[in-house]
């Protein structure tokens, strides 16, 4: 486990290189962060997208993406995390490096993105204080291969993005 970060004063970017080594069914736990209510939030894969999942199951985007995380194939992740419980989740497949995919959850609800996560959780439950735990849980197993792990307070990332 990672320490403790501080988005309240800094902005902090989790980045890294993940494949999936197994199909892991309908949904697999990615990373798992901790809330400011020390409830986990989760970055979850599953066929069509990652998305975040917190208490409640409420999940951002509200919706299955369109996207495609196929097994086998390397996906490059970057996490800006900002004050307030601001996130920025971009991602995108090796094989397709100008479809980048990317989801915004902040303070303003997006229809079918971070509506019903910001209606569904409170402030403290949805904001990330820190801890990243990369590999899947008991809850929500799958097997993945990780690269190039880098948290940084700013905005660089492994992606390049």
């Amino acid at each position: 486990m990672i320490p403790s970060f501080d988005t309240e004063n800094s902005a902090v970017t989790v980045s890294f290189w993940f494949k999936e080594v197994t199909a892991p069914g309908t949904t697999a736990s990615l990373v798992e962060f901790q809330s400011q209510q020390n409830a986990p939030i989760y970055l979850r894969s599953e066929v069509k997208d990652l998305y975040w999942s917190g208490a409640g199951m409420a999940r951002a985007p509200s919706t299955t993406g369109a996207g495609n995380i196929p097994v086998g194939q390397w996906h490059c992740v970057s996490i800006y995390l900002t004050k307030g419980g601001n996130m920025t989740l971009s991602y995108f497949n090796a094989a397709e490096p100008m479809k980048v995919q990317t989801v915004v959850v902040d303070q303003m609800p997006t229809p079918n993105v971070d509506d019903l996560w910001i209606n569904s959780l409170p402030e403290p439950a949805r904001t990330i204080l820190g801890r990243p735990k990369l590999g899947s849980s008991p809850v929500d197993p799958g097997d993945f291969a990780f690269d190039d792990v880098r948290i940084v307070h700013g905005k660089t990332n492994v992606c390049g993005l």
